[in-house]
């Protein structure tokens, strides 16, 4: 499910930055929460910018990523046993 990043993600996001919660509130209503759960944590910790009672709220956008088209998330608990 793809859905348009809201107006004020896209303002930020023109600056170089964008606000760590929007985004991943904004993904944790797609059919990828599950994976927004395990990178949240990441990109929280690296915002960098727009502090706010002691933590930063924006991260930068200072990096890229080239041709992922796909994450694969393993759970092991789903893994069918070996033969």
């Amino acid at each position: 499910q793809w859905m348009a990043a809201p107006a004020s993600m896209r303002a930020v996001a023109s600056m170089g930055a964008f606000d760590v919660q929007e985004w991943i509130d904004t993904l944790l209503m797609t059919n990828a929460a599950y994976e927004a759960e395990i990178v949240a944590p990441v990109f929280t910790a690296n915002a960098d910018l727009d502090r706010v009672d002691g933590a930063c709220t924006l991260i930068s956008l200072a990096f890229k990523f080239d041709a992922t088209t796909a994450f694969i998330v393993r759970d092991a608990a789903q893994e069918a046993p070996a033969p």
